[in-house]
């Protein structure tokens, strides 16, 4: 009998009871975060299956919808595949900020009816492209747990009128 329950209590030890094992289980795009979403001087427009980020500045970009993950009712990580790359460079330098990998992503969270918190992805080490050449090396790289490795700061976008 004590070995039976020492055994089930190492069982279950080892599993993840609360399901938060930091992977990116596929999701569905939440239906309130397909609309328009202002920022100051940039936004994005997210449908079912494509989403576009605009930017009075740079980094403008286009691309398919190829992944969700939802982390909660209001927050997860979108992957998408560029359709049209951003054509800006890395701050402060004569590189292109495009690595020639067309997968990226963008991360939301605390999504309500008329706000949202966006950010897309960036290698916080230099300020370059965090993007992966292929789908599974997204959904590998962009977890849950490595967000604040690829989110220096977060937008908050309104609904558009």
């Amino acid at each position: 009998m004590i070995f039976t329950l020492v055994f089930l209590a190492a069982m279950l030890g080892g599993c993840d009871i609360n399901g938060e094992d930091d992977t990116n289980y596929e999701g569905t795009m939440p239906g309130g975060l397909q609309k328009t979403w202002s920022g100051s001087g940039d936004g994005y427009i997210i449908g079912s299956a494509a989403l576009q980020y605009t930017s009075d500045y740079d980094g403008a970009f286009t691309g398919t919808i190829s992944f969700v993950s939802n982390y909660s009712a209001n927050s997860g990580v979108i992957i998408v595949k560029y359709t049209k790359p951003p054509t800006h460079l890395i701050w402060g330098t004569n590189q292109p900020f495009y690595n020639g990998k067309d997968y990226t992503a963008i991360y939301y969270q605390n999504l309500k009816s008329n706000t949202v918190q966006l950010a897309s992805v960036i290698d916080l080490g230099d300020f370059s492209s965090a993007n992966t050449a292929t789908l599974e090396e997204a959904k590998a790289k962009f977890t849950r747990s490595q967000t604040g490795n690829y989110v220096g700061a977060w937008g908050t976008y309104s609904l558009s009128q």
